[in-house]
């Protein structure tokens, strides 16, 4: 695409967020107006969705553009945008009984718009921008290699089945060789029963009928060819028509014509350009500072030089006295006007009233500190940059979009004019030492002075108190002290603790969006109201609240854990994660969406899970230095995640058992350390302060084992927020069948035959069908898949030999999670008024 195709891409995310900060925002958050908590629920999803879309464009213009003035000011209008969107979806999780994951299905009716419109995008800047992760990674495969570890980039299959015997794998391949064998001969045999038939046909045909003779040959021959020709056509007719019915899909284009490989080469053409033009503008502003430091510093000087010396003769005109510098900067004092009886009066009057509506107003309602408008400050001053910078800018010249001179020349001139100011201050400073001394001379001429006496001793040196070294602060072991970074680091390395982990992207977590989950909330609520069945009666079956969709988990992961992971600035002014737990059953995906996170924000990745630290850091001081040595370097080479699997057995109290190994230590050994550098209520005896991009990761199968009110509490008081990882449903399987088809090579699979696996895959998780598509379609099953297409049967062996997960275990998990989110009690009759109330002020910094 054109540059000028990005360009209008940023003015119409700038247009549409004027219209969000004039029209809807006021709109949304005016409480003069009496709203129930639908119709406020209702007013910040469209405002949430309309943010969204301008945080998608910017981010595609940021990712694109190529001029480098404008990415930077794109990137400062891009940041803020993100953070207004945590704090708005803060509002709606306030309205929607604090559940994290929105059911905007009616809202994006009204608005007329595709669910694609919520699926939340992760800024590419997150990894593009970061030079260093090309040398972590190289330092990562060195330190792999060297300590002969397994390489933890490729993903591994849970359960790759059990390691043949000797015999089982001699006696696989004597029936496979007879099996062979068989065929062979019986593809003889019928090549000999065709030969025999073909000789019988000729023989009761005749003599004139023999095949030799040409004109019989061509006959036969043109006799095929026509049959082979109408068919073909025929063939070509009918899938013509079926793609352009939609049925099926189209055929794969042409390397050299393929649409989505040309867009991928075109963006990096244009990174490639991108880079060339901030190196430009990086030394431009080198060369042009020196450049407005030669022509224009000296003016700079004459003109400061002439005000300076023009202020302090005024002032010695005035006082008698040679003024200093510091003057220049003090605020004149305010002289208060006296006030006559009757505005004495009336302004004693005005003090008790707002007195007294203060105290009214501090007994129906305690203060509570101001929101933070941060981000909302942000866009408005991102929207006045570019209106008054790029709006009306004539770049009719700039074809190659480099960076602007007179831009860069604005930029450098403040740096010029410190350096002036500076060096012009030392030289007023000298003249009026010079001024002084002069003028004392002159005052004193023809008096004899007294001698000065002078001081009989030296001063005594004030007695300052003794530092008390450096502030109180977590214990450090001596081993960790001891070390550098780059120590520790290795070490991690070594005892697999960092981990080099699979490159997955969140979009590859594949499921379908849920399209009517308002209307299954509101039939959930209902229900909550219903009346208890009577004594001895059956109690219906109640509508439940909706399990989360596949797309609203990629949605909450990337805005809970990618967005403060990935940027500074919305790490520290919102009211961000520091722990988030994913509860699911086996092969659920919660490893995975680790993965994805660390990816997305090329972050380190500490592996604390019990059954990888057992055996090391043994002793007593064992886990509380383990602790320390992941968590100093993940504080110190941020971003970095660190996923703690089978997280119930860590918070699970009491003389746990010993670890998988023989002589293994107990799972919940690092749980007081964990706490204690974590979450401890004092800053300055945490390691990891709340603005650190430090995200620590839970995943746990069975949560429910929890069976003590402390462990549960725990539990949810360490991690901020639990995602809930459902079994998918069909549409979810359809489309993770059909995905997991085509990435293993088989592009258009039936889709009689994906419904079919769809439905008969309905307990099984998400991460069983992709092994199932993984282990049967190996690289020689797609050589052959001319020869042999692809069958349905292929995968039904496979599918049943992997373990579904049953019914009561899915049962229990849900159960939990409604528990945790207080799903199974009763709304509250104010439930929707503290959600507004919150959201009225901006959904304010905790």
């Amino acid at each position: 695409m054109a540059n000028t195709t990005y360009d209008q891409l940023w003015r119409e995310a700038m247009v549409e967020l004027l219209d969000q900060l004039e029209v809807n925002e006021p709109a949304a958050f005016d409480t003069s107006v009496p709203q129930d908590d639908e119709q406020r629920f209702d007013h910040f999803g469209t405002l949430y969705i309309r943010y969204l879309q301008v945080v998608r464009k910017l981010e595609e213009a940021y990712d694109q553009c190529v001029h480098p003035q404008k990415r930077i000011d794109i990137k400062d209008t891009l940041i803020p945008v993100m953070g207004r969107v945590l704090e708005i979806k803060d509002a709606l999780v306030a309205l929607n009984r604090g559940i994290n994951f929105l059911n905007l299905d009616e809202v994006l009716v009204d608005l007329k718009l595709p669910p694609t419109v919520l699926e939340v995008p992760v800024p590419r800047y997150f990894v593009d921008d970061r030079e260093d992760l090309s040398v972590r990674d190289k330092l990562l495969d060195t330190y792999t290699l060297q300590f002969n570890l397994p390489d933890g980039s490729k993903e591994e299959l849970d359960g790759s089945g059990d390691v043949l015997s000797l015999d089982t794998a001699i006696r696989a391949i004597q029936i496979h060789e007879r099996a062979r064998q068989g065929r062979q001969r019986a593809r003889g045999m019928r090549q000999i029963q065709l030969e025999e038939e073909r000789e019988r046909k000729l023989m009761q045909l005749g003599a004139d009928a023999d095949e030799r003779d040409p004109d019989t040959a061509a006959r036969i021959v043109s006799a095929r060819w026509r049959g082979y020709d109408a068919r073909r056509r025929t063939e070509l007719m009918r899938r013509e028509e079926l793609v352009f019915l939609g049925m099926e899909p189209p055929l794969p284009h042409a390397p050299d014509k393929d649409p989505l490989l040309a867009q991928a080469q075109n963006r990096l053409r244009r990174k490639h350009v991108q880079a060339m033009h901030a190196e430009e503008y990086k030394r431009a502003l080198v060369t042009l500072k020196e450049e407005v430091n030669a022509h224009e510093a000296a003016e700079m000087r004459e003109e400061m030089l002439d005000q300076l010396r023009d202020w302090y003769v005024k002032e010695h005109e005035r006082t008698g006295a040679f003024p200093k510098l510091d003057d220049l900067n003090a605020e004149p004092p305010v002289e208060e006007v006296p006030l006559d009886d009757k505005a004495k009066k009336a302004k004693e009057k005005a003090d008790k009233e707002k007195a007294a509506k203060a105290k009214k107003k501090g007994d129906a309602e305690p203060d509570e500190p101001p929101p933070d408008r941060h981000f909302a400050l942000g866009m408005e001053a991102a929207f006045r940059l570019w209106s008054d910078k790029w709006q009306l800018r004539d770049e009719a010249d700039n074809f190659a979009q480099r960076y602007d001179t007179e831009l860069v020349k604005q930029l450098v001139r403040p740096d010029v004019e410190d350096a002036v100011r500076e060096q012009v201050k030392q030289r007023i400073e000298q003249e009026l030492t010079n001024l002084e001394e002069a003028f004392e001379r002159d005052r004193n001429r023809g008096k004899k002075g007294k001698k000065g006496k002078k001081g009989k001793g030296k001063g005594k040196k004030g007695k300052g108190k003794k530092g008390k070294g450096k502030p109180k602060g977590p214990k450090e072991p001596k081993d960790i002290a001891s070390k550098t970074l780059d120590q520790l680091y290795r070490d991690l390395i070594n005892k697999e603790l960092v981990k080099k982990h699979p490159k997955v992207h969140v979009a590859e977590f594949v499921g379908s969006f849920l399209h009517l989950g308002r209307a299954v909330e509101k039939l959930a609520l209902a229900a909550q109201k219903l009346p208890p069945a009577e004594p001895g009666a059956r109690e219906p079956e109640r509508p439940r609240w909706p399990d989360p969709s596949v797309s609203q988990l990629r949605q909450a992961l990337t805005e809970f854990c990618i967005w403060p992971l990935g940027e500074q600035q919305i790490k520290d002014h919102w009211s961000g994660v520091r722990a988030a737990l994913l509860v699911g059953s086996r092969g659920s995906g919660k490893r995975m969406l680790a993965h994805a996170v660390a990816t997305e924000t090329g972050a380190n990745f500490f592996d604390l899970t019990p059954s990888n630290t057992t055996g090391k850091y043994p002793g007593k001081k064992g886990p509380y230095e383990m602790v320390y040595a992941v968590l100093k370097p993940a504080k110190a080479y941020q971003p970095s995640v660190v996923w703690i699997g089978d997280v119930e057995s860590v918070f699970q109290s009491g003389k746990a058992k010993k670890g998988g190994k023989a002589g293994g230590d107990p799972p919940n050994r690092i749980l007081k350390p964990l706490r204690e550098l974590v979450e401890h209520k004092s800053e300055k005896k945490r390691l990891l302060a709340l603005t650190d991009r430090v995200l620590i990761i839970g995943g746990s199968e069975r949560p429910y084992a929890l069976d003590k009110a402390k462990d549960y509490n725990a539990l949810l008081s360490f991690f901020q927020k639990v995602l809930f990882l459902p079994l998918p449903d069909y549409p979810s399987r359809y489309m993770l069948w059909q995905e997991a088809l085509k990435r293993q090579g088989v592009l258009s699979p039936p889709a009689d035959d994906v419904q079919t696996l769809a439905r008969i895959s309905e307990h099984y998780s998400s991460g069983a069908i992709v092994r199932v598509v993984r282990r049967s379609i190996t690289q020689r099953r797609v050589e052959r898949l001319e020869r042999k297409p692809f069958s349905m049967n292929e995968l039904i062996g496979p599918l049943a030999k992997e373990t579904p997960i049953y019914h009561a275990d899915d049962v229990a998990l849900c159960e939990w999670y409604a528990k945790t989110l207080g799903l199974d009690k009763k709304p509250e009759g104010d439930a929707g008024a503290k959600g507004a109330k919150g959201a009225a002020k901006g959904a304010k910094k905790k």
